[in-house]
C-alpha cells in the first residue's frame, strides 16, 4: 500500500484549514448575532458547499469577481478612469485638508510662540508637547471663531434664512474664501508685512502691473504671504519672551561660576527661580493675553 506523499497530502490540509475556519466564522458570527445552533450548521454547510463547488469551477474556469471589482477590471480594460480618480483625488485633498486649516489659522503664530516659552522655561520634560499643541487648538478655535462663523453664513445661506435652494460646490468656494482672505489681509497689514504680499503677487502674475488692493491678490499669493508674515511676528514675540528668561540664566550663570560650583549646572539653578518668576507675575495669563491680543479677528 503506498502512502500518500506530502505533496498529496497539502490539498487536504488545506481543505481542512479552510473547513475549520469556516466554522470558526460561524460560531463567532452566532455568538455576536445569536444565531441558533442549528442555523449555524445550516450556514456552515451551505458555505462549505459552495466553497467547494467554486473551487472546482476555478480549475476549469475563471471565478466570478464581485460587481464591484468587475466593474473596476471593466473601467480598466475600457480607459474609463474617471470615476477612480475623481476618488483618489477626494482622498488627497482630505489629507490635505488639516494641513491647509492650520496654515490659514492662527495655529503658526500661537504654536512658535508658546514653543519658545517652553524652551525659554527649560522645562521641556516637565511641560509636554501635548500639553502645549492642545492649548494652541484652544486658542486657535477661540480666536478663529468669528471668522469660521461667517464662512458659515455665507456658505449656507438656506440654513440661515430657511431657504432649501442647493448650491454648488464652486459657488461655496467663492463664497466660503472670501471671511478667510479678510483674516489673512488683516493680519498681514496689522503686522505691516505688505512687501510680503507685492512679493508673491509679482511673482504670480509676472506679466500684469501689481495689484493696487488686496482683493485683485491671487489666493496663491496671499496664503504664502500670510505664512511668512506670521513667522515673522512669531519669532519677534518670541524673542520678547525669551529675553527675561536669558538673563536669568546669565545671572545665575554668572554668580556659580564666581562662587566656584563649577561642577554644578547653571541650568540646575536657574530653572526654579525661572519657574518662581514666571508664577508670581502670571506668566501664563500675560502671555495668552498678549497673543489674543495680536489677532484682530474680523467679527
Amino acid at each position: 500500500m503506498n502512502c500518500p506523499s506530502r505533496m498529496d497530502r497539502l490539498p487536504n490540509r488545506i481543505r481542512a484549514v479552510t473547513r475549520s475556519a469556516w466554522w470558526l466564522c460561524v460560531i463567532l458570527l452566532g455568538t455576536v448575532i445569536h444565531i441558533p445552533l442549528s442555523q449555524a450548521e445550516d450556514i456552515a454547510v451551505t458555505s462549505i458547499h459552495e466553497a467547494g463547488e467554486r473551487h472546482d469551477a476555478a480549475s476549469t474556469n475563471e471565478l466570478e469577481a464581485p460587481p464591484a471589482v468587475a466593474e473596476a477590471i471593466q473601467q480598466l480594460r475600457t480607459g474609463d478612469l474617471a470615476g477612480p480618480l475623481k476618488n483618489v483625488l477626494a482622498i488627497g485633498l482630505l489629507s490635505l485638508a488639516p494641513a491647509a486649516l492650520l496654515l490659514t489659522t492662527s495655529y503658526i503664530r500661537l504654536a512658535i510662540v508658546l514653543g519658545l516659552l517652553r524652551q525659554a522655561l527649560g522645562g521641556v520634560t516637565i511641560i509636554s508637547q501635548q500639553v502645549i499643541t492642545a492649548l494652541t487648538l484652544c486658542l486657535t478655535l477661540l480666536i478663529m471663531q468669528p471668522t469660521w462663523t461667517r464662512v458659515y453664513h455665507e456658505v449656507f445661506p438656506a440654513t440661515t434664512q430657511g431657504s432649501s435652494e442647493p448650491i454648488s460646490w464652486q459657488a461655496a468656494w467663492q463664497r466660503g474664501i472670501v471671511p478667510i482672505r479678510d483674516f489673512m489681509s488683516r493680519q498681514i497689514q496689522l503686522a505691516e508685512n505688505d512687501e510680503d504680499v507685492l512679493l508673491f503677487a509679482r511673482y504670480a502674475s509676472r506679466n500684469s502691473s501689481a495689484p493696487a488692493t488686496y482683493e485683485e491678490v491671487p489666493l496663491s499669493a496671499i496664503l504664502p504671504a500670510f505664512i511668512l508674515s506670521e513667522l515673522k511676528t512669531a519669532c519677534l514675540l518670541g524673542f520678547q519672551i525669551y529675553l527675561p528668561f536669558l538673563v536669568v540664566d546669565l545671572v545665575v550663570a554668572s554668580v556659580t561660576t564666581s562662587v566656584g560650583m563649577l561642577m554644578l549646572p547653571p541650568s540646575v539653578v536657574s530653572l526654579p527661580i525661572k519657574l518662581m518668576l514666571f508664577v508670581l507675575v502670571d506668566g501664563w495669563r500675560l502671555v495668552v493675553g498678549m497673543l489674543l491680543d495680536s489677532f484682530q479677528a474680523i467679527l
